[in-house]
Order: C-alpha cells, then sequence, then structure tokens
C-alpha cells in the first residue's frame, strides 16, 4: 500500500513539474501579449495625436477654402447651369447690392440656396457690408452669410439654440 502512493506522490510530482513548465510559457506568452498590448497602446496613441493633427490642418485649409465664399438664400435662381448662374448672379449682387464683383463660381445646393465663390476678398467684404440693402427688397427675404465650415456651422447652431433657450426663460 506504501509502495502504491509512493507511485501515486511521484507521479503528482510529475504532472506538477509538466504544470508548472507549462504555467511557466503561459505567464511567458502572457508577458509578451502584454509587451505587445503595450506598444500597440503606444502606437494607438500616437495615431490619435496624428488625426487630431490632420482634422485640425483640414479645418484650416477647409476654412481657408471658404474664406472668400458667401451662401445667398431666398434669390430665386432660373437655372442650374454653372454657366448661367455666374452672370445671374453677378447681375443680383450689383443691382441689389450695388456692388460690382467678380464672381469665380457658382453652384446651386438647393431650392433658392446658391454658393457663391468670389475672386478675392474684397469683393465679399463689400458684399457683406452692403447685404443690409437686401432689407429693401419687396415681398423677399433673402439672406447672405458667410460659408461656414461643418464645424463653424455647428458651433453656431448650438449658440442659437442657447439663445433660443435662454430667450424662453425669460
Amino acid at each position: 500500500m506504501v509502495k502504491g502512493l509512493t507511485e501515486d506522490v511521484k507521479l503528482v510530482r510529475i504532472q506538477q513539474e509538466q504544470y508548472n513548465v507549462e504555467m511557466l510559457k503561459i505567464q511567458e506568452e502572457n508577458a509578451k501579449l502584454r509587451k505587445e498590448n503595450d506598444n500597440i497602446k503606444k502606437e494607438n496613441q500616437e495615431i490619435k495625436k496624428e488625426l487630431t493633427e490632420i482634422r485640425r490642418n483640414l479645418e484650416v485649409i477647409d476654412k481657408e477654402n471658404r474664406k472668400n465664399n458667401i451662401v445667398i438664400q431666398g434669390m430665386k435662381i432660373r437655372t442650374n447651369e454653372t454657366g448661367t448662374i455666374i452672370p445671374q448672379v453677378e447681375k443680383f449682387i450689383k443691382d441689389y447690392l450695388e456692388v460690382e464683383a467678380k464672381v469665380k463660381d457658382a453652384i446651386t445646393l438647393g431650392t433658392n440656396v446658391c454658393l457663391v465663390k468670389l475672386e478675392n476678398g474684397k469683393d465679399k467684404e463689400k458684399i457683406m457690408i452692403n447685404k443690409t440693402k437686401l432689407g429693401k427688397i419687396p415681398n423677399e427675404k433673402i439672406y447672405i452669410n458667410d460659408d461656414l465650415t461643418k464645424k463653424e456651422r455647428e458651433k453656431q447652431n448650438q449658440l442659437r439654440k442657447k439663445a433660443a433657450e435662454e430667450k424662453k426663460t425669460w
């Protein structure tokens, strides 16, 4: 009986040594995986930083591309062809705002909405100064605004909502 127990103890020790060896392998593999995970986390953080910087740069580029643009809302547009919209927009600006502006491009964005790309910032400045003259047009509501980036529009909408909520509390 003692001999049987001795054999059982030897067998248990052999199994325990095998488990210990397997456990060491698992621990080493676990350490490797943790190190890889840490490296991946660092790479991920670097990529996030780069992405944030790229987004900032794109926002600056987008804003720069839009700096000479305006959006006209409420103007009756007679056609969707760019070639005929430009003279129509130039005539509208000259007739109603009394500004000689050179339009580089004009694109319809929807019913009675037009994106106007001007040749230079001085023309845009004159238009923005004189846009108050639009209020004198009878039976029409025409608005001229800056061409804003998506981020700027979202911020503007948030401010409008906040102002409306504050107005309600009065």
